[in-house]
């Protein structure tokens, strides 16, 4: 009989980890998919960053020829 508790206390705390697990790889594809979405935004925030950098150079640049 106590061969039979001990399995089902094992199976029991097998379960819960890998109910852990699951949710764990959940976690980690939903913060991957937040992270690229992230960098998009990034990527994009820095093009425009450039591109009015280079707009106010070139209007500044007018002013001093």
């Amino acid at each position: 009989m106590v061969g039979s508790e001990l399995v089902k206390r094992y199976l029991k705390d097998l379960d819960t980890q890998e109910n852990d697990l699951i949710a764990t790889r959940e976690n980690i594809s939903r913060l991957e998919t937040e992270d690229s979405q992230l960098d998009t935004i990034l990527k994009q925030l820095k093009m425009e960053i450039v591109s009015d950098a280079r707009k106010e150079r070139d209007s500044l640049s007018m002013l001093f020829l």
